[in-house]
């Protein structure tokens, strides 16, 4: 007869305890922060201060970016079916693909094919960078988590590293993305560095593996594709044509924290 036992190294469960990780629930709850603790679940360990500041801030980046995007129109879509929450929100999940939030880990994997260059070949970040955009364009690839429909300057992207900045956070990822975006300006031909190339730099250099690196996006995302599916349902009627471009806001006006 084979063998039926398996484990997992995740969360210990008993009649009388739940362990994350080693840790019981009970003395996370109170205590740490959720970002904290989804470090702590996918990680494997406790965050020290500064990565704990730095997942919450890409926790809070990519919440929502509106109705266009391709998640946020098929939650809109499925709900307006009669579909309920869970499953309008998980056909969003299932919208989150190599150029829906995918970007991450794509550019994750072209910095260091840049890192490489630097160290193999002993050029500065810069030249690494020249190159490295030369060597794409050859192969006929495009470097993700550069461009934007929208932004011509993605002002999530300039915070989060203000935040990298304020924490003396850095590493080669980080580096080698803000080469690439100073070489795509000085051709003469700019691409804004998106949220998700930034993210990807962060992630790598706080040592996320890059098949980990999409579900913090989906993790963010999650909650706005939860408030789009319930205004859906609230305000809009059943089954009605959803133009993916025409679309308004009537929410609060600007408003800040101060």
């Amino acid at each position: 007869m084979t063998d039926m036992h398996w484990d997992n190294a995740i969360t210990e469960v008993t009649p009388t305890k739940i362990n994350i990780r080693g840790y019981p629930v009970q003395e996370l709850m109170g205590r740490m922060t959720f970002a904290q603790v989804i470090w702590l679940v996918i990680m494997g360990d406790l965050p020290d201060e500064n990565t704990s500041k730095l997942i919450e801030t890409i926790l809070i980046q990519t919440i929502d970016h509106g109705p266009a995007p391709p998640s946020c129109q098929t939650v809109r879509c499925v709900t307006s079916t009669g579909a309920n929450l869970q499953t309008a929100v998980a056909s969003g999940i299932m919208c989150m693909n190599r150029f829906h939030g995918g970007a991450i880990e794509g550019c994750f994997h072209a910095l260091q094919d840049g890192i490489k260059l630097v160290r193999d070949e002993g050029i500065s970040f810069d030249d690494a960078a020249v190159k490295l955009i030369d060597i794409y364009r050859k192969e006929g690839k495009r470097i993700p988590g550069f461009g934007h429909q929208l932004h011509k300057i993605d002002p999530r992207t300039v915070r989060l590293f203000e935040i990298c900045g304020e924490i003396g956070f850095d590493g080669d990822n980080i580096r080698m993305v803000k080469a690439l975006e100073k070489a795509f300006a000085d051709s003469g031909k700019p691409l804004t560095l998106n949220i998700n190339g930034a993210t990807g730099a962060v992630l790598g250099d706080l040592g996320v593996p890059p098949n980990l690196m999409s579900g913090f996006f989906m993790m963010s995302r999650v909650p706005g594709l939860i408030a789009h599916s319930v205004e859906e349902m609230d305000r809009m009627r059943p089954m009605r044509k959803i133009h993916p471009t025409d679309y308004g806001y009537d929410g609060e006006p600007e408003r800040h924290l101060e």
